[in-house]
């Protein structure tokens, strides 16, 4: 519990770096929404786009967001691809997840609607 709050605040410190604004010691004062993405692999050739992507519940409105891995704190900023069938979808680098092949199983989180 405590890595998963730690992971929240870093995100929250990270989304207010991004957005160009001082850091904040609190999330909910730098990032107004969030979203749980869940990960997905299609199958497809290698050079084939958007194989790999984090897709959340509902739709995202284009503001500015960090995408967060709350089971390593970390935090990424892959392209946010559309909103398919009422769902937000975000790539993930072919690449990147040929390196970490864990990803999978991360849980994931869309901190947006920040400042």
């Amino acid at each position: 519990m405590r890595a998963q709050a730690a992971g929240v605040l870093l995100a929250g410190l990270l989304c207010a770096a991004c957005a160009g604004q001082q850091a904040s010691s609190s999330y909910w004062e730098v990032c107004a929404k969030s979203m749980r993405l869940m990960p997905v692999e299609r199958r497809g050739l290698p050079w084939e786009r958007h194989l790999r992507y984090l897709e959340g519940g509902g739709e995202f409105d284009d503001s500015r967001y960090v995408i967060v891995n709350l089971s390593t704190s970390r935090a990424y900023r892959w392209g946010w691809l559309g909103n398919y069938d009422g769902r937000a979808r975000f790539g993930v680098s072919t690449w990147w997840a040929w390196r970490n092949p864990s990803w999978k199983q991360d849980r994931w989180l869309l901190l947006y609607d920040c400042r």
